[in-house]
């Protein structure tokens, strides 16, 4: 037994990393006026905890991490929610003890991404110990660099983290390999709050509030807490034990679930009374996740699916949303609901049943904000074919496709007191050929236009929200939206809802809500309003990179536009000797005077020592007695 117990004594004694500065001291000592530190890890997987603090005042936040390697560690910054397109930071402390970090930036899938020539993450720490190593450093949330992302602390969406890390002793900047398998993942985080948001936790977190409600939307019909379907409006009903998916390789199918056969709606006041905060996509039957494309939430203002109808929510399977704490939406403005799904079956699989569909949580807290939303680009699909529309081919090759949202057909019709409208979510839609996408507002005049969200890298496998800051359409302004896309070689690729045809959509969410505000500024008829299709555009040159920057070339250092500034190298420190000390004496006490520190490491170094002797001891007297 006193074996047992100093066994465990010394492995435990010898696992454990014991930095010589505590991670909460270096992130005050290098974010010393932070708004938000964490206190605990953030942990994407098991041997990667992450650590941060953030100054939301002066941009600025400082990261450690702790991983279980001696090789290298890496920490990126998603564009959407994958490597291509990420701005990623790669470190390491090398065999002499040196801490080196570099800035980087993909765009591939996979692989190891480019270096920048321009440097803007900064090492603070770094150490090695028994099997682990500690890494802290820091950057701007705007740098000016082309190949890197800002970060925003105030979208709708959360920041999306690539972490990773590489195997053991792999700390060759110029030779780093591939991490092993499932030391890569991406996190999602509230930087404001420290909130590490796995789709677990967060959906426990909403069900286990007694102040949220939630109502389940599924192709089955109802569940415990859910509604129940209808067939209305030219929409399905339930389908009991789930939706039999087609064999086509695309579906779209509509499923209506009205207050007529939800009668509980109304008691207590719950209609009249809850504001939707929060959405999410449920997943049920026989079908995978990958079958389900995509699936769009309808409200409507009438019983049975009839009535104005307006987009709630734009999501699939595996999103999970909140809406801004002072923000959300009245269950009173509408009677019915409304889920449409995507199905995309490629392989034509059959017998396949379907229980998907979209969760929505209530909150009886009324918000600062009501919130509404609308569509630009092609929201009618007037180039799929549809509403009256002309059925259009996408060229081969690249090419974009412009479509305007005029003042004269939407900012000039704002109602009497309303000169402005916050937007604080945009979420750009394409199917798999989409290659670049953007809006853009063009203040009255026509004299300036900004970009307010875009992605330079579109990625139809990662669909999430991409980051923009809360901005303002004032009454005078303009808008416009442009779809790139890169045709491979597909001579009758066209639009249409399929996942192997196009779309040109970008969906806003507004702040004040007012009902006289439509929900599409596109071009057609339908109560369709104010917005133009500008044509199509074929880019013949290879030059031509449209408006992506990121990626385009490595940069330089000498740049105007690279801050510069980075410390890329950190050393630790040698403690100073003083030439001339006299030799220590021993005090009243009968030690050598040393500080407490020196005497804690003699006295560890003692008892380890002390250990290893009894250990041997024991060891050899158990022996004796086999």
């Amino acid at each position: 037994m006193m074996l047992k117990v100093i066994l465990t004594l010394f492995t435990v004694t010898t696992a454990q990393a014991a930095w010589s500065e505590t991670v909460a001291s270096l992130l005050k000592k290098h974010e010393p006026e932070a708004t938000f530190t964490t206190t605990s890890p953030v942990v994407p997987f098991t041997g990667y905890n992450l650590y941060y603090a953030v100054d939301t005042v002066k941009k600025h936040v400082t990261f450690a991490v702790e991983a279980d390697t001696t090789g290298w560690i890496g920490f990126g910054i998603a564009e959407a929610a994958g490597m291509k397109g990420a701005d990623i930071m790669i470190g390491h402390v090398d065999a002499n003890g040196k801490t080196v970090v570099g800035d980087y930036h993909s765009v591939k899938a996979s692989g190891m991404p480019n270096k920048d020539g321009c440097q803007d993450w900064s090492a603070h720490f770094g150490e090695e110990q028994n099997g682990k190593t500690l890494l802290v450093f820091s950057r701007a949330f705007v740098t000016g660099d082309s190949n890197d992302h800002e970060i925003i602390s105030d979208s709708i969406k959360r920041v999306s983290f690539l972490c990773a890390h590489g195997a053991n002793d792999d700390d060759g900047e110029n030779g780093y390999s591939m991490h092993p398998a499932g030391k890569n993942v991406l996190q999602v985080l509230n930087l404001i709050n420290g909130n590490s948001v796995t789709r677990a936790t967060w959906t426990s977190q909403k069900i286990n509030d007694p102040a949220i409600k939630h109502v389940d939307l599924r192709a089955a019909g109802s569940t415990d807490t859910g509604a129940v379907g209808k067939a209305a409006g030219g929409k399905m009903g339930p389908s009991i034990g789930g939706y039999p998916m087609p064999t086509t390789r695309t579906t779209y199918m509509e499923f209506c679930y009205p207050l007529s056969v939800n009668p509980s709606w109304d008691n207590n006041n719950f209609r009249t009374n809850n504001y939707m905060v929060a959405f999410e996509g449920v997943h049920g039957g026989t079908t995978t996740k990958s079958h389900i494309h995509h699936t769009v939430l309808y409200a409507y203002t009438g019983d049975d699916c009839s009535g104005t109808q307006e987009i709630i929510w734009v999501g699939g399977v595996t999103f999970f949303e909140d809406l801004p704490n002072d923000i959300g939406i009245a269950f009173s403005r509408y009677k019915s609901f409304m889920v449409q799904t995507h199905y995309d079956n490629p392989a034509n699989t059959a017998g396949l049943k379907d229980d998907s569909g979209v969760r929505i949580f209530f909150s009886t807290v009324k918000p600062k904000h009501e919130a509404g939303t609308f569509q630009l680009g092609d929201g009618t699909l007037q180039l799929a074919g549809e509403n009256g529309g002309t059925l259009t081919k996408i060229p081969v090759g690249r090419s974009f496709f412009t479509f305007s949202c005029p003042a004269s057909g939407f900012s000039n019709n704002f109602p009497n007191g309303l000169d402005e409208i916050n937007i604080f979510a945009s979420i750009l839609h394409m199917h798999q050929a989409g290659d670049m996408m953007y809006t853009s507002v063009i203040k009255a005049g026509g004299t300036t236009e900004k970009r307010v969200n875009a992605v330079q890298y579109f990625s139809f496998a990662h669909q999430n929200p991409t980051m923009n800051h809360v901005f303002k359409i004032q009454r005078g302004d303009s808008l416009k939206t442009r779809c790139y896309f890169n045709n491979p070689g597909t001579p009758n690729l066209v639009f249409g809802k399929g996942s192997e045809q196009e779309m040109c959509i970008d969906f806003l969410y507004y702040y004040p809500y007012n009902a006289n505000i439509k929900g599409h500024c596109t071009f057609g008829s339908g109560g369709h309003f104010g917005g133009t299709y500008d044509g199509t555009t074929k880019i013949t040159e290879a030059s031509d990179n449209g408006f992506r920057a990121f990626g385009i070339n490595v940069g330089t250092s000498d740049d105007p536009s690279c801050l510069g500034g980075a410390t890329l190298e950190w050393t630790k420190p040698v403690p100073k000797t003083p030439g001339t000390a006299p030799s220590p004496t021993k005090n009243s006490n009968g030690d050598d005077g040393m500080s407490n520190e020196s005497n804690t490491i003699k006295a560890a170094s003692f008892s380890i020592t002390m250990v290893v002797a009894i250990f041997t001891v024991l060891s050899t007297y158990i022996y004796s007695f086999e």
